[in-house]
């Protein structure tokens, strides 16, 4: 055996070595990629949303409930009949995005207004051009929209008759 070693040229064992390597570094790269890790966060609202939540809590009319974070594509969808690249082009623009609240129908669960709470960072452009697909997408499906400016206190009256003469003006169910 030794003497068909010889036989064998120097560049096969080089070109075998650098096989052996890739294989073991997709092998590894591989496994990277399945190990992929996760934290938990610490709160899923923002402070400022914390501090907005028992107020908006305390105005909401009964027979109302409040869901956090939920995305555009949760209570949106494309309308039948846009198919294609249409579709998906439509469908990433609400995929990806959600409201602060989504203020529902208790019993049926439908949505019935969206209520954002715009801080100072909604004064970017970037935040600008969101904040305005998102009135336009809701709109277009006919639900109302309540932007809600951070402050340090909220007068409840006052946010309860916003909130009252959306939800007045959608239908209930």
């Amino acid at each position: 055996m030794p003497d068909l070693l010889k036989t064998v040229p120097p560049v096969f064992f080089g070109l075998l070595a650098v096989v052996v390597v890739l294989v073991l570094l997709t092998a590894w790269l591989s496994a990277r990629a399945r190990a992929i890790r996760y934290e938990r966060i610490d709160s899923v609202l923002t402070a400022a949303e914390r501090a907005f939540l028992r107020p908006l809590e305390e105005a909401t009319p009964r027979g109302i409930i409040v869901l956090m974070k939920v995305r555009l594509a949760d209570f949106l969808r494309v309308p039948r009949g846009i198919a294609g690249r249409d579709y998906w082009r439509s469908f990433t623009r609400i995929s990806s995005k959600h409201a602060d609240f989504l203020l529902c129908d208790a019993r049926s669960l439908r949505p019935r207004l969206v209520v954002e709470l715009d801080d100072r960072s909604h004064e970017r452009v970037d935040r600008r051009e969101r904040d305005e697909f998102m009135d336009r997408a809701c709109r277009s499906a006919g639900l109302p929209v309540v932007r809600v400016r951070w402050q340090r206190t909220y007068d409840l009256a006052e946010l309860r008759a916003r909130l009252e003469g959306q939800l007045d003006s959608q239908p209930k169910g």
